[in-house]
């Protein structure tokens, strides 16, 4: 997905974006859903941070979310993933719209 990543969105100094990084750069074969929601349910990982007591910390992860388009399905932290375990969510059937 590098290729198709904009760097104006993403700034190359954003530090999920490097953590992201380093961790695809170390792993070998497909990355499925079950290691993205490890990767930022690792409050270690710094991909997702825990909404801090003061609920002043900008880089706090409020919520996330994990799609898996070959099965139609959704992984959906309600909170911080670090916090909370990741919820199996079904995709309503698509139509031929």
């Amino acid at each position: 997905m590098l290729a198709h990543q904009s760097i104006d969105r993403t700034p190359a100094d954003c530090s999920r974006y490097r953590a992201v990084e380093a961790w695809a750069a170390e792993r070998e074969g497909s990355v499925g859903p079950a290691d993205l929601r490890s990767l930022v349910g690792d409050p270690e990982a710094g991909v997702a941070w825990r909404l801090d007591e003061a609920g002043d910390d900008p880089r706090s992860t409020i919520w996330s979310w994990v799609v898996d388009t070959g099965a139609d399905s959704v992984s959906f932290a309600r909170d911080s993933p670090a916090d909370v375990p990741y919820e199996s969510v079904t995709v309503p059937e698509r139509g031929d719209d």
